[in-house]
């Protein structure tokens, strides 16, 4: 290629040794000729194998990322006859007898014979500790375990007329200001004499007792 470029160079030359009238366009010609010959041979490969290199080693990065991520905790809402009741974190797959531990163990009032504690815990759900008295005063109960999705043991029928707020907020979708309108329904009314006068509190239609009624009793 170099020979090539120094025969055209030497017509060029000789081209305007003998036409020096266009010295300035032959000039002209052989600076653009040269330009197109750097161009050309200073292409080159290097710099898109780096770019590949580049965006592999980005990749491998986020691939290694994704398999380090950890397992996401759940939170459990643990109360009734407990030593530190409250909403505590556990790592997935933890069982009942680990969340009652997180709260500092049954207090000396609480009873824990209803429970199944090998029980594997949900994000999102609720263990309630029933006192002593409470199992003796309602031994159908089947236990004080109210899961947010499934669970394999179920709650037992609510007394309105005993419940706790506690024990009232194990029913789906009874939360604590819900809770308290019923008890003060029941403080000024009087005791429920029928499950449908719990369609009188605040905030509890036709719809919301059907849920209910399953799961309540006088």
């Amino acid at each position: 290629m170099s020979e090539k470029l120094q025969n055209i160079k030497e017509e060029i030359i000789l081209y305007i040794k003998k036409n020096k009238t266009q010295a300035i366009k032959a000039a002209i010609l052989v600076i653009l000729f040269i330009i197109a010959a750097c161009l050309f041979f200073a292409g080159g490969s290097d710099d898109n194998s780096d770019t590949i290199m580049v965006d592999e080693s980005m990749q491998g990065d986020a691939f290694e990322e994704t398999e380090l991520e950890a397992p996401s905790d759940i939170y459990v809402d643990v109360g009734g006859a407990v030593n530190m009741p409250g909403v505590v974190s556990l790592p997935a797959g933890s069982r009942v007898f680990e969340a009652i531990s997180a709260v500092g163990g049954v207090s000396k009032e609480g009873d824990t014979s209803n429970l199944n504690l090998a029980s594997i815990l949900s994000d999102g759900d609720k263990l309630y500790i029933s006192k002593i008295d409470e199992i003796n005063e309602t031994p159908q109960s089947e236990g004080s375990f109210y899961s947010s999705t499934t669970s394999n043991t179920k709650p037992g029928k609510v007394n309105l007329n005993r419940a706790t707020s506690e024990q009232l907020q194990l029913l789906q979708g009874v939360g604590p200001a819900m809770a308290q309108r019923i008890i003060e329904y029941r403080n000024n009314a009087g005791m429920f004499k029928a499950t449908k006068e719990l369609m009188n509190v605040s905030g509890i239609g036709e719809k919301t007792f059907k849920k209910l009624e399953p799961n309540i009793e006088i």
